[in-house]
């Protein structure tokens, strides 16, 4: 999958996160692991405003292709009061541009 592709998944969650929107990152997520009062209060209780981060952050995540490249799981490094935290987001974007949130925890 396009380096491009998962840029603008990511980039969308990442966004919806720092707006608020978690009905929304919540509804878009395929498998739904974790639910709506899961993802606002892991956001909620880290400490500082989220923030969505510079451009250049999207090209520092960890990440690996799975399932012949029609999967790729990534792990990125949240953004609070415009520095990047230790909150990750766990994530697999699919070439769909669909996604699933794995978890969201400190690393």
């Amino acid at each position: 999958m396009k380096k491009e592709k998962i840029n603008k998944t990511l980039q969308s969650v990442v966004k919806n996160l720092a707006i608020g929107n978690f009905n929304l990152v919540f509804e878009s997520d395929k498998n739904q692991r974790l639910n709506i009062v899961e993802i606002e209060t892991v956001i909620k209780e880290y400490g500082g405003t989220i923030t969505f981060p510079p451009a250049h952050a999207f090209n520092n995540y960890v990440g690996y292709s799975r399932e012949n490249e029609k999967e790729n799981f990534i792990e990125f490094n949240l953004w609070f009061d415009d520095v990047e935290s230790d909150l990750t987001l766990s994530i697999t974007i699919y070439e769909t541009e669909e996604y699933s949130i794995e978890d969201i925890r400190v690393l």
